[in-house]
This record gives C-alpha cells, sequence and structure tokens, in this order.
C-alpha cells in the first residue's frame, strides 16, 4: 500500500460538519484542501455510521446529510477516508 500523500497548503482532520464546512469555506477561497478522516464515509459522529465489517450503502445513511456531502464534490477538496492521523511532536 502506498501511504504517500501529496502535500496542500490545508489538511483538515475530520470529516464531520465541522470539518466539512471548514474545507468548503477554504477551497471557495482558492485553497486546495485535504480532509482526512477514519471512517468510510464522511459525517462524523453526527450521522452515526455503522463499524467497516457492516457494509451500508452510501444512500442508506442520512438523506438530509446529502447537502453537507455535496460540499465535498468541489475541486479543490479531496477526500481521504478510512485514514488515521497520527502526530508525533519532539517535545514529548
Amino acid at each position: 500500500m502506498n501511504t504517500q500523500i501529496s502535500s496542500t497548503p490545508l489538511t483538515v482532520v475530520g470529516a464531520g460538519p465541522a470539518g466539512i464546512h471548514a474545507a468548503y469555506a477554504a477551497a471557495q477561497a482558492g485553497v486546495d484542501v485535504t480532509v482526512i478522516d477514519e471512517n468510510q464515509f464522511p459525517g462524523g459522529q453526527y450521522y452515526h455510521q455503522a463499524p467497516p465489517e457492516i457494509k451500508v450503502p452510501r444512500n442508506c445513511l442520512h438523506v438530509e446529510a446529502d447537502s453537507l456531502y455535496a460540499l465535498l464534490d468541489h475541486s479543490k477538496i479531496r477526500m481521504l477516508n478510512n485514514r488515521v492521523v497520527w502526530g508525533v511532536f519532539e517535545e514529548r
């Protein structure tokens, strides 16, 4: 598996409603954005998701989420699902 990710000026960790809106606002301002989320689909805890072992079609999750998901269909937003973000800092 290739774990290398090309760089963007902004990375948003978490594709819940706040992360999606932050990414969209930045993209509307002309910034290339990468959104990283550990779940199979965006939506975060707001749209509770089944564990990965249970395959649920995206269109069965929540109809009202469609307008939120549509924000991610911006040409300046790249979505990376099923990913975990780690931070390692020298001070600690």
